[in-house]
Formats: structure tokens, C-alpha cells, sequence
């Protein structure tokens, strides 16, 4: 895994939501991935095919900001964590990917988020 990789993760998430992007989400992440996190108060644990149907509904369009930014990139031989910073509907998101090395590209294993109040 290298940080390039990573970065292209990252940079593939964070377009595929702010386009709805399902197809590429899917082949983004692990069919295993789980997406956790606190949302409102609210502890979410969710499927990945569940989290895309959830962020590309129709009514959640343009949700997702293109202008999100990568905070921090950590290389551990075939693993990565990235941590990505997300505003938008009022709330600030820092959401932690962990990526694999994987023989078709870099794989989403999970997203862990936290959901601040924004600043």
C-alpha cells in the first residue's frame, strides 16, 4: 500500500458520495465493510450496500460534499488510514477509512465516522 493509494481511496470516496456514485462505491468497498459511527446522538452500524442505498436516495442529493478534505494519511504495510473531514446540514464529519491492499486496488474494509456540531 503506498500513500498514493490511499490517497486515491480517499479521493474515490469522498467523489462517489458527492455523486451518488453506486457503482463505484460498491467496487470501492469490501463487500464485508461496515460503516459505524455517531450520528445525532445515535450509534449507526450498517452494512456497506445498505450505507449506499442510504447516501445515493434521490432525496439525498448533493448531501455529500465535494469539498470535503483528506486531514491525515497512516501507511502500515498493506493498510492504510485515512481520515477525511466532511461539512455539510449543519454538522461537521470526520470519517476514518481503513483501506487494504487488495490485487484490483485499494479496498474500503470500514468507515468509521464521528458527527460533530459545526463550527
Amino acid at each position: 500500500m503506498t500513500a498514493d493509494e490511499a490517497m486515491a481511496a480517499a479521493e474515490g470516496y469522498v467523489r462517489g458520495v458527492a455523486e451518488q456514485d453506486r457503482a463505484g462505491l460498491r467496487a470501492l468497498f469490501a463487500g464485508t465493510a461496515t460503516i459505524s459511527g455517531l450520528d445525532e446522538g445515535n450509534w449507526v452500524d450498517v452494512p456497506r450496500d445498505r450505507w449506499i442505498d442510504f447516501v445515493c436516495a434521490p432525496e439525498r442529493k448533493g448531501a455529500g460534499a465535494a469539498e470535503s478534505r483528506i486531514r491525515s494519511v497512516t501507511l502500515e504495510e498493506s493498510v492504510a488510514t485515512v481520515v477525511v473531514e466532511t461539512v455539510f446540514g449543519g454538522f461537521r464529519y470526520h470519517d476514518i477509512l481503513l483501506v487494504g491492499a487488495h490485487p484490483d486496488g485499494p479496498r474500503i474494509l470500514c468507515k468509521a465516522f464521528h458527527q460533530f456540531a459545526a463550527a
